[in-house]
């Protein structure tokens, strides 16, 4: 969050029936987050580049904006990394989508790694 100048941090993972989520916010009461699984339940199978959700309502009722990049394995969206800002702050530029591109793209690899290990553990037994 900070690597952004962001205050709000969120991390979504998205289970591989499709229908769960796990979901987490910094701070943890930062957002109704009903609201925001909503939205990257929508947009977050088609999505290929950072995409921003705005208008989510916080616990000290400013509206916030926020700016996801989704974490992809094998093509297959498993999640996303976002980063909030409450309206009125600066908006997201190129550097912080960057940012946001490269922290995905490790946490993504992560993913890949502990599947991969989780596979040849599966087959060895």
């Amino acid at each position: 969050m900070d690597a952004v100048g962001s205050g709000l941090g969120a991390i979504f993972f998205l289970h591989q029936d499709k229908t769960t989520s796990d979901f987490f916010t910094i701070p943890s009461d930062a957002v109704t987050v009903r609201v925001l699984q909503v939205q990257l339940q929508v947009q977050l199978p088609l999505a290929l580049e950072p995409f921003a959700i705005s208008n989510v309502p916080s616990w000290n009722g400013q509206l916030s904006r926020w700016l996801f990049m989704p974490m992809r394995v094998n093509n297959t969206a498993v999640g996303a990394i976002g980063v909030g800002r409450f309206q009125g702050e600066s908006d997201f530029d190129t550097a912080d989508a960057r940012i946001l591109t490269r922290i995905t793209e490790r946490a993504s690899g992560q993913i890949a790694a502990a599947n991969l290990a989780e596979s040849h553990a599966a087959n060895s037994r």
